[in-house]
């Protein structure tokens, strides 16, 4: 089995073939993020679980020292205890445990605003005028930023999601599209500096730990990945689940009906159609893992879209099923100390924009034909699909 089999669409046959065939590979042709070719590719549940977790062989710190200033220096790019430091000390405080349920009336008025224009029509490019608004704006809101930025965030994510894995754009772009957010960033830290208000980056700015400030690299490398990641995972979330109500209308009349079913449906999409597919690790130490020999320093790309069709833990993986009693928890939202911070904020928005639509409209018809998908073994991402309905 080889890469060239691998379909951004539909690229479980391929994980399938891997899990029960090469479970641990290495991957000679595989381009990473800043352009380095070759890395251990991992599939199965268990090993794509301890990748993620044991982070005393396999270090998030991949990024090389020369990387520049951004993304890369995001504190996830760290490990413990540096990463508990800059997590739980500075992220968490500003971010608060209370977000999701704080954000929930914006991102209600935000879905009825959308889903009412939508009901002029009878069909739309979904992606542009739905599933990618609501979480852009939130994270406006989260950041206190105005709401006419929101396109350009966009535009951002769209281009680094693309470029950052070896997609179909260059690294040039990747390159160019973090120092445009960089400058962006700079100039909003200097306005709350001199005006600071109830927002994340406000308290980011005025949090300390062990009595110091985060510098402004810190700021911004936190920054870019509260836009990326909040924004990407949250928008092919949505988009994944208009494709399954469309492939299955049932749920449409059921969820409907039983709209306390909706956090069960998107639990199960996050499963079926993880909107990160995979991510990054680089083995600190030598290490055996599935049977195979991993030299320190060499790259890791654990699976999550894989794992969570792993039949050794999941009974039928690739039948779609909202009741699916669950032994194991998916690894959609990562696990362990890196877990996603956001993952209750992207369910509650999911669920909101789901329940407002099915409030308005039924028989959910996707067309097909229409959908471009990113060309990305890291996201699960459509970046077009037409969609069809009827009003209620």
């Amino acid at each position: 089995m080889t890469t060239n089999e691998w379909n951004a669409q539909d690229p479980f046959p391929f994980y399938s073939q891997m899990r029960n065939n090469n479970a641990v590979h290495y991957n000679e042709s595989l381009t990473i993020t800043d352009g380095r070719k070759g890395a251990w590719e991992v599939f199965r549940y268990e090993d794509v679980k301890r990748v993620l977790s044991d982070y005393q062989f396999f270090t998030s710190d991949y990024y090389p020292s020369d990387a520049g200033e951004g993304l890369s220096k995001a504190f996830i790019y760290t490990d413990p205890p540096i990463h508990k430091k800059y997590r739980m000390g500075y992220v968490m405080k500003a971010y608060g445990s209370d977000t999701a349920e704080r954000l929930t009336p914006f991102a209600e008025y935000i879905s009825e605003r959308i889903v009412n224009q939508l009901k002029e029509k009878n069909s739309a490019e979904i992606v542009s005028q739905f599933s990618a608004v609501i979480p852009i704006e939130i994270i406006c809101i989260l950041m206190g930023v105005p709401l006419e930025d929101a396109k350009q965030f966009g535009r951002w994510a769209d281009i680094v999601t693309t470029a950052a894995n070896g997609g179909d754009l260059d690294i040039n772009e990747f390159t160019q599209a973090q120092q445009e957010m960089a400058m962006y960033f700079m100039g909003v830290f200097q306005e709350k500096r001199k005006k600071p208000q109830d927002d994340f980056i406000s308290r980011l700015m005025l949090t300390k730990a062990d009595g110091v400030y985060l510098n402004d690299t810190d700021l911004l490398g936190t920054a870019i990945l509260m836009l990326l990641a909040g924004h990407e995972t949250t928008k092919n979330l949505i988009s994944s689940c208009l494709l399954v109500l469309s492939d299955q209308p049932e749920l449409q009349f059921k969820l409907s009906e039983q709209p306390q079913k909706i956090p069960n449906f998107i639990t199960e999409v996050l499963r079926f159609y993880s909107p990160f597919q995979s991510v990054y690790r680089k083995a600190a130490q030598d290490v055996v893992l599935g049977g195979m020999q991993i030299k320190k320093g060499d790259l890791i790309v654990p699976y999550l879209g894989s794992a969570n069709r792993d039949e050794q833990k999941f009974a039928n993986p690739d039948q779609f099923d909202m009741e699916r009693q669950l032994n194991v928890k998916n690894l959609a939202f990562g696990h362990g100390v890196h877990q996603c911070i956001g993952m209750d904020l992207a369910q509650t928005e999911a669920v909101i924009a789901i329940k407002t639509l099915l409030d308005a409209v039924k028989d959910i018809q996707v067309n097909k034909d229409s959908i471009e998908m990113h060309n990305s073994y890291i996201v699960y991402g459509i970046r077009k699909m037409e969609v069809s309905w009827s009003m209620k």
